[in-house]
């Protein structure tokens, strides 16, 4: 079931395809009435630009269901199931797709042209992103001061759908620094040829940053030091820190 926005339903529309792929089972795709940002056109559904079939065929399982609600999710009790699976959650772990990187990335490239995308930033420039919903708390200044600040970059772009107090203090003090606000598409697939990203706690920046070739992917950590969305307490529900890639940087959030 695809809930929130197209962030979210990649992490759902993935752990979907790897339960297909593993247990051979076919995938209906229904959606939730909290949000969706995504498009169907023909016979491909699109998130933020990105192109991925709407049918995965397999065998229909329609006895014996078994329900993942929320963020949890459990490999051992879906392959050793025998009937219909439904997911019913956000599913925001790491751990759940790390088997699977390979065929997530082999899926993306079979359908979408990411490096051909004319609009790119330089090789020595350094890409920011910032959420827009106030629903979530921004980045502190400081995580962004502090990777700024560790190297020389030849633009700082400013990648958000609006102009925040951090951007203004940001465009203000550096003067190599520019706004990127195009749309979700473009943007999107800008990140995604970027070389420094520094991303949001946003599934937005997480997967334009995951998909891409970056040589440094910064990572907005909290007290845990494990946790994405910094302002929560810890909970075991959520850890998308890619722990297999040397590129991914973790930024600690005071």
């Amino acid at each position: 079931m695809f809930a929130g926005e197209s962030g979210n339903n990649l992490f759902q529309y993935f752990l979907s395809l790897c339960i297909s792929h593993k247990k051979n089972y076919t995938v209906n795709f229904t959606t939730h009435k909290r949000g969706n940002t995504f498009k169907k056109e023909n016979e491909y559904f699109i998130f933020n630009g990105l192109k991925l079939p709407h049918t995965i065929v397999g065998k229909s399982m329609t006895n014996n269901k078994i329900t993942f609600d929320g963020h949890i999710f459990d490999w051992e009790s879906v392959m050793s199931h025998n009937g219909n699976i439904t997911l019913n959650g956000f599913f925001q772990k790491y751990d759940y797709y790390k088997p699977y990187k390979n065929l997530i990335k082999e899926t993306i490239f079979k359908y979408n042209d990411i490096e051909n995308y004319k609009d790119k930033p330089g090789k020595n420039d350094l890409v920011l992103h910032f959420r827009n919903y106030t629903h979530v708390k921004n980045l502190p200044l400081s995580y962004y001061e502090e990777i700024i600040n560790e190297d020389k970059y030849d633009n700082i772009w400013l990648v958000s759908m609006e102009i925040n107090d951090v951007m203004k203090v940001i465009l203000e003090k550096y003067k190599n620094a520019k706004v990127r606000m195009i749309d979700n598409k473009n943007d999107f697939l800008f990140i995604c040829n970027a070389t420094n990203i520094a991303i949001s706690q946003s599934t937005f920046s997480w997967w334009a940053s995951f998909i891409s070739k970056a040589e440094k992917i910064f990572f907005p950590s909290g007290l845990n030091n494990t946790y994405l969305w910094y302002e929560n307490p810890p909970k075991e529900r959520i850890d998308l820190f890619v722990n297999d890639e040397k590129r991914y940087i973790k930024k600690l959030i005071k």
